[in-house]
């Protein structure tokens, strides 16, 4: 039966085979290798660099460190030496580790390293088979039961199904495929977020679906059919939530702030205001005032200051963002690595009562980001970001990305920028306007009499704000200032 369970996304560490060494011969290996290098005599492997290597490392040259895609690192070298790296040693099993870890290896060799078990869980469900023979519902719960992933997939089975899920008001689009023929494919669903109890469909040789709920339906469904074996294959499980999106018109009233303790005085009818740092009375608050609640996250940049930093893998950062070294922007077309961390924050904002969300950072293709990001790729992840918030009855809008407005606007329901008087280029956010959608917007610089009369002719809702978005603001709606 498919198990609709939380899984965490956790990090791949590494295993492998050791060199055994003594110190002594660890010299005469390091002296020899750096003597033939530079005389070019031949070719002889770095045993400090295949011994990273072998435990899922990645041996930087330049630096000597071996790297691992959680961020653990350390001297090649000592690593080598004293078969340790950081806090995590070199282990043969679960017993060279302490109760809190397990001894993590590359597939199912002899040596690894004690690795943290995981604690929390993401939802998603990316069937696993692992080292002591049996299949997991992730990498996550097998890691967590002190076991290491063999191989992706259910017992050597490489059939799959996808399924694919959209969202249009209280209709439900699923469409899946499956890499074989199975007779029959059967429909699972379960509540969200009981899980429980979980009931099934047969659909035949049915491969789309549309259906028509009433408000407050919520959902896990997953597709799953049997192979010639006779075993089962399972899709990925989907969630959806079907909820009244708070429509944002031209002309709502509304306030902005990420800093400070949030001033819920402001007659305003929207606030926007920070995911992780607004504490849910204050959201339960905002609503007993008749309020609209968007909630802030960013959506392409890594912010070591949030709760959830540690999920994100070195593999997805780059480049800080300028004037920022706290903040890297994401590799965003690594999307089955991003995904469900981007989902949890989506589902988080449910959890806490959010009317819609603002993602952030979502231009990284005009950024100096480090990765060769496209036009395209950001289209295509900008899309995902909407869809995933309607699935979830969130309304979400478009923060800046200028440039693809009239690709873009058919998917989002509003729109947030910043200081486009500034820069002469507030026009590109008319089709927002043109289809009845709102625009907010701030300066920073410019005085109210400065950007507020054209603001306002367009039917854009501007305020003038500190850059620090604390509770102080001069609606254009007024002219006049409303909160010091």
């Amino acid at each position: 039966m498919i198990d609709f369970i939380s899984e965490n996304i956790y990090p791949n560490y590494g295993g492998g085979k050791i060199i055994k060494t003594n110190l002594i011969q660890s010299y005469f290996f390091f002296i020899l290798f750096s003597f033939l290098t530079i005389s070019g005599a031949f070719a002889l492997p770095n045993p400090a660099a295949v011994f990273c290597n072998d435990l899922g490392g990645k041996y930087e040259l330049s630096s000597g460190d071996c790297l691992f895609t959680d961020g653990l690192s350390c001297d090649a070298w000592t690593l080598f030496n004293e078969r340790q790296c950081g806090n995590s040693h070199v282990c043969a099993s679960n017993a060279d580790c302490s109760q809190e870890q397990f001894c993590w290896k590359n597939k199912c060799s002899s040596k690894g390293l004690c690795r943290p078990k995981p604690q929390m869980c993401i939802q998603l469900y990316d069937p696993v088979y692992g080292c002591d023979g049996r299949t997991y519902s992730n990498a996550c719960m097998a890691n967590s039961n002190g076991v290491n992933v063999a191989y992706p997939g259910e017992c050597g089975k490489e059939n799959s199904i996808i399924l694919n899920l959209q969202l249009y008001g209280n209709t439900v689009m699923a469409q899946w495929s499956a890499n074989f023929k199975p007779e029959k494919y059967v429909l699972f669903y379960a509540p969200y977020p009981q899980m429980d109890p979980i009931a099934s469909v047969d659909l035949g040789k049915t491969t789309s679906l549309e259906a028509t709920l009433p408000k407050q339906s919520q959902y896990f469904i997953a597709i799953g059919a049997k192979d010639s074996k006779g075993g089962y294959v399972y899709s990925n499980i989907e969630y959806f939530r079907i909820a009244d999106i708070k429509a944002l018109s031209p002309g709502t009233s509304w306030q902005w702030q990420l800093t400070g303790p949030i001033d819920t005085t402001i007659d305003a009818r929207m606030f926007d205001i920070d995911l992780f740092n607004t504490p849910v009375e204050t959201i339960s608050e905002l609503h007993k005032k008749g309020r609209i609640v968007i909630c802030y996250f960013s959506a392409g940049t890594y912010e070591n200051w949030r709760p959830d930093a540690d999920l994100f893998p070195k593999s997805l950062l780059e480049k800080n963002l300028e004037d920022r070294p706290d903040e890297k922007w994401l590799d965003i077309r690594k999307l089955d690595t991003l995904a469900p961390i981007i989902k949890a924050r989506l589902d988080l904002a449910v959890s806490k009562g959010c009317d819609g969300v603002e993602p952030d950072n979502v231009d990284a293709y005009l950024n100096d980001s480090g990765f060769p990001i496209t036009y395209d790729d950001q289209l295509h992840y900008n899309i995902w970001l909407s869809s995933e918030a309607h699935k979830r009855g969130l309304s979400i809008g478009l923060k800046n990305d200028l440039e693809q407005v009239k690709d873009l606007e058919p998917f989002f329901d509003w729109a947030l920028n910043e200081e486009c008087f500034s820069h002469g280029e507030c026009e590109l956010l008319l089709p927002f306007i043109e289809h009845g959608k709102a625009v907010f917007g701030v300066e920073y610089i410019l005085q109210p009499e400065q950007f507020c009369t054209l603001a306002n002719s367009f039917g854009f809702d501007f305020l003038k704000k500190h850059q620090d978005l604390d509770a102080w603001r001069i609606p254009c709606g007024t002219l006049k200032r409303v909160r010091y």
